[in-house]
């Protein structure tokens, strides 16, 4: 193999130009084809494979309610309901305007609907309450319909200063108005919510979060429509003014917007990454080559691979996912390794005074066998995931193994190309050896000499390193890879602990009534279950008392209320209004005394506040003021009598009543309805989500659902670890034993490459890494790059053995140690990540290559020492 590699080489070498600009316009085409060619699929779910039964169920229900899946959700939080009422209907008014990129839009629990029919869905109790508040308080309503103005407001509160309170108890009106005075005094935008103020004070308040749930047009295979449907959303809420100035926060989660910012996230990691990696690797190749230009030519041949791979990867699948999209650093780490062997050794024959025509072959001829099986055992660490059912590891695997041997085909090729148009300048006279040189020899001697040692705390460490173990868990939710600082995920935690919202149910699909009706009993019985819900719930109970109850309250209210668009303002007047009700509450106030009226006192004390404040400001400045206020106090009310004049109107419903945006999320189009399974506990702690997922089950087995999805996607990635390692394990053994012929010394290999596993995981426990979906590719790929520089040291002691015995001192031992620093550094950078799944994938693996190293220099030298003494 060497002799023929050697001839290669030197046909390359005479032929160099040519295959440089060979190389150079094949690098063009392939950049363009990867650019053009390559995307990115965005669904963690198609990271494990479709052909699993869960999958396919899951699939199935993603196909017949793609709104609940690939979805994204618009959390609307107002400092009023009607605040928040208002912006989901202008937002979501906005949106379905935009048909081109929102399939569907549906404003849950609002729109025409639930304003008309909105008091059914209360019990009868509560609507019983809320019929007696509105109807004592009709002469309110009445007279402010007719004219809303601060005017009529105050008229009106003056009647109640000594006599029972017409809309609520009179101080919850005085300390609502007091708040309004004192957000005007300070500057700040406020509103008064007439809606809570008409709520009974024991009921529960109007809720101030509004839900959209979009289903945008976006596909897995196209992040741009993520783009576009995410930005769409947010330039429609800057145009429409909705922000905190404005008393309303929007925020956005779902799957499509945790994926996309999950996407954002793991681009900008590895694009910094790939940066500072590939920068540290020119450091390493300049401290061991010395050599600007066998720098130049490492890094172009590293650059010719990397495009090179990027294309296969176009080719072969297409679209990289959020696990696979890190091949590139993977890449510059690890191929860095055969520039670093190649042009070592063809240094170091450089200096003994070897032509660069027969350095190149001889090069070739030395580690270019090696160079080949290394490429060969790191591509098994990669394609061991291949037929396991982990398909996102799957696709990296693939990609990453048959980029080993692209970077082998360019180290041997455009590498002595490149060397052979910029060859090294020779050196002058004999310098002495770089302290490396001298510190990486001293250590070989020293391992050598105090071998019994060395095998002595291999030996506690592997007992230590073995206890350790039992520790070592894994992480199966995907929310713990993603940057829990982002927007996204956030929103998405909060809605978790939200009884109202919560995301992390369970859905059952039934094609008949009986079925129907058999699985809702068996999933109540379950103790982990605490309801479960379908489209019947939306049918309102007890509908004909209800209703009487709403044709008494409309008859009572003489039919329907007068509907202003906008409060009355005149500025002057309406001050002169405040002036007086001030005087008015003080003498009232002076009758019956501060301590008998808090609510009273501390009203007056903040419109006088207000008043001195204001009445000495410029007319136009108090102008201002004085209508901010009014629209303070009042803005609301229109919007909150128009909805009692809605709801006046309910009719009785049944489910075909429903609107359709609603029966989506219950009825596939097929017709299927759905159950929905609401845990009892909080499923925010992944053991309660665990159990949730295996009762339900166990009783429903057809049960899917995002919870379904994390507990099986964990068992497959588990799965799919164990048959990688093993494969791995066995092919690298096979492999040993073919190249070292010395069971013993087969076994030193795979003692030393187990003892870096078995480290690299108690390290793993000692700072508390837990494995995941993105890093449990660590261990078997370490099997694969650990064995590496066991067989570069193995061949150099069979090819070209050291007087002395000390590896370490040769050519091949410092470019062992550098190409694993190269790794470490590269694999170091994906740690920076702000991508959790990213960054703990770089730990672990820079982790794994520290013991790697450890175990490399120490432990293999002084088992090798001992089997060779016997």
């Amino acid at each position: 193999m060497g002799r023929l590699l050697a001839r290669w080489v030197d046909l390359v070498h005479h032929t160099a130009v040519w295959v440089v600009v060979a190389a150079t316009l094949g690098c063009a085409l392939l950049l363009h084809y990867t650019v053009t060619h390559l995307g990115v699929d965005t669904s963690t779910a198609n990271m494990i494979s479709a052909r699993l039964p869960w999958r396919q169920t899951f699939i199935d229900f993603r196909q017949a309610f793609p709104q609940l899946t690939a979805n994204i959700i618009v959390v609307i939080d107002a400092d009023t309901p009607e605040l928040a009422e208002d912006a989901q209907e202008q937002l979501g008014a906005a949106l379905q305007a935009n048909a081109r990129t929102y399939h569907s839009v549906n404003l849950v629990r609002g729109g025409d609907f639930f304003h008309r029919n909105g008091l059914l869905y209360l019990s009868t109790q509560e609507l019983d309450a809320f019929a007696d508040r509105v109807a004592a308080a009709q002469p309110f309503l009445r007279q402010l319909s007719d004219d809303l103005s601060l005017q009529t407001l105050f008229a009106l509160l003056v009647q109640t200063l000594d006599a029972d309170a017409a809309l609520s108890d009179t101080e919850r009106i005085q300390w609502a108005l007091a708040e309004a005075f004192a957000a005007s005094s300070d500057g700040r935008f406020h509103r008064l919510s007439w809606r809570e103020l008409m709520a009974s004070p024991r009921a529960r308040p109007g809720a101030h979060q509004r839900l959209l749930l979009l289903r945008p047009r976006a596909d897995d295979a196209q992040p741009r429509h993520r783009r576009v449907a995410v930005e769409g959303i947010r330039d429609a809420v800057e145009r429409l003014g909705l922000g905190t100035e404005t008393g309303v926060r929007v925020r956005l989660t779902g799957a499509v917007a945790m994926e996309y910012e999950e996407l954002a996230s793991v681009q900008a990691g590895t694009a910094l990454a790939g940066v500072l990696s590939m920068m540290l690797v020119i450091v390493v190749l300049f401290v061991i080559l010395r050599s600007l230009r066998l720098v130049l030519a490492s890094v172009l041949s590293l650059l010719a691979g990397l495009i090179a791979t990027g294309a296969f990867a176009a080719v072969a699948v297409g679209r990289l996912n959020l696990i696979s999209i890190a091949f590139a650093v993977l890449y510059i780490g690890l191929a860095a390794d055969f520039a670093i062997h190649f042009c070592a050794r063809c240094r170091e024959l450089l200096d003994a005074g070897h032509e660069l025509r027969e350095s190149l072959r001889q090069s070739a001829a030395d580690v270019g066998a090696s160079l080949l099986i290394c490429a060969s055992t790191t591509a098994i660490g990669f394609y061991a995931f291949i037929p396991t059912d982990f398909a996102g590891v799957a696709q990296l695997g693939l990609i990453s193994g048959t980029g080993m041997f692209i970077s082998l085909a360019v180290s041997l090729t455009v590498l002595p190309a490149l060397i052979s148009v910029m060859p090294p300048p020779p050196r002058t006279g004999a310098a002495p050896p770089p302290l490396h040189v001298r510190t990486l020899a001293l250590v070989g001697a020293g391992v050598l000499r105090h071998r019994t040692g060395v095998r002595a705390a291999t030996i506690v460490a592997s007992a230590l390193a073995a206890v350790s173990l039992s520790g070592v868990s894994f992480d199966d939710n995907p929310l713990n890879l993603r940057d829990r600082t982002s927007e996204s995920v956030q929103t998405f935690l909060e809605l978790v602990n939200d009884p109202d919202n919560i995301p992390l149910t369970l859905s059952v699909l039934t094609s008949s009534h009986e079925g129907f009706s058999a699985t809702r009993e068996e999933l109540l019985r379950l103790e982990t279950v605490a309801s479960v819900r379908s489209i019947d719930d939306f049918v309102p109970s007890d509908q004909q008392e209800k209703l009487a109850v709403i044709d008494e309250l409309a008859f009572i209210m003489g039919g329907e209320l007068a509907q202003p668009q906008r409060p009355r303002i005149d500025p002057d007047t309406d001050f002169e209004h405040i002036r007086e009700f001030a005087r008015v509450l003080s003498a009232h106030l002076a009758r019956v005394g501060l301590e008998r009226a808090p609510a009273a006192a501390h009203l007056s004390a903040q419109l006088q506040d207000w008043i001195t404040a204001t009445e000495d400001l410029p007319r136009t400045e108090r102008s201002r003021r004085v209508g901010e206020l009014v629209e303070s106090v009042l803005a609301t009310l229109p919007r909150q009598l128009a909805a009692l004049n809605a709801a006046l109107r309910a009719e009785a419903i049944d489910v075909d009543a429903l609107p359709e945006s609603l029966q989506a999320l219950w009825v596939s189009v097929d017709g299927r309805r759905r159950l929905e399974v609401v845990p009892s506990n909080d499923v925010s702690d992944d053991a309660e989500l665990g159990r949730f997922v295996r009762s339900v089950r166990a009783a429903v087995p057809a049960a899917t659902g995002m919870p379904v999805v994390q507990i099986e996607a964990g068992r497959a990635v588990i799965d799919a670890f164990r048959f990688a390692f093993l494969s791995a394990f066995g092919l690298i053994f096979v492999i040993l034993l073919a190249l070292l012929r010395s069971l013993r010394d087969a076994l030193a290999v795979v003692f030393q490459l187990l003892l870096a596993a078995a480290l690299t995981g108690a390290a793993a426990v000692v700072f508390g890494i837990e494995f995941n979906f993105a890093n449990i590719i660590a261990l078997p790929l370490l099997l694969g790059m650990g064995v590496d520089s066991a067989i570069h040291m193995a061949h150099r002691r069979r090819a070209a053995p050291p007087a002395d015995g000390n590896l370490l001192g040769t050519s091949t031992g410092r470019a062992v140690v550098f190409s694993v620093l190269t790794t470490i550094f590269s694999f170091g950078t994906l740690a920076l990540s702000a991508h959790a799944g990213t960054a703990s994938m770089g730990l672990l693996l820079t982790l794994g290559m520290i013991m790697t190293l450890v175990c490399t220099l120490v432990v293999l030298p002084a088992l090798l020492s001992r089997a060779t003494r016997r």
